[in-house]
């Protein structure tokens, strides 16, 4: 059983490389798409998060497009893929809303704003958003290991108790096995 694009995305990927490992993913998967809309999103997704870096020190807009790459990998629609670019946008950086709601196509916005202002995933009804949330967890997890002691400890915790078993009722096997797996790890 292959892992979701681990093998094609790695960590050491350029946010120009990533866009181009997203393309790829799209077409492999059937997903349709619309070449203009996707460069817009990436560049938008790219300006929201200028600026900032992750524990690992690369651009921290790497992130999102690695949870755009897993939902396409997922076969996810175009919407929750745009909406992966931006999974975590109003938490992480200093984005107008407004800009936001102006620039993202409205099913996109109205993903973005559900998966960046939900607190408790058990509480999600729109299998979309536990998506988004999930690929996001999963590309979190991937790269644990950056994080200090504590909170690769919380990480963990949290998605042994609670994002597995949402992954498990989704039926979603790989990323059952491969959060699994990278829980293992650490406990």
């Amino acid at each position: 059983m292959k892992n979701y694009t681990y093998k094609k995305a790695s960590e050491e990927m350029t946010k120009e490389e990533l866009l181009h490992v997203l393309k790829e993913t799209l077409i492999e998967n059937s997903v349709a798409y619309d070449e203009n809309k996707l460069m817009q999103m990436y560049a938008l997704s790219c300006q929201a998060y200028e600026g900032l870096t992750r524990y690992s020190g690369n651009e921290y807009v790497t992130h999102p497009l690695h949870v755009a790459i897993v939902l396409a990998d997922m076969e996810a629609d175009v919407h929750s893929i745009y909406a992966g670019m931006f999974c975590d946008v109003l938490k992480k950086t200093k984005v107008k809303v407004a800009l936001l709601k102006k620039d993202l196509p409205a099913d996109v916005w109205k993903l973005v704003k559900k998966v960046n202002t939900c607190e408790d995933i058990n509480g999600i009804t729109d299998e979309r958003v536990l998506l988004i949330k999930l690929a996001e967890r999963l590309h979190n997890m991937r790269t644990v290991e950056f994080m200090n002691e504590s909170k690769i400890k919380e990480k963990v915790q949290e998605t042994f108790e609670v994002f597995l078993p949402i992954a498990r009722k989704l039926g979603n096997e790989r990323l059952v096995v491969e959060l699994n797996d990278l829980t293992m790890k650490y406990i």
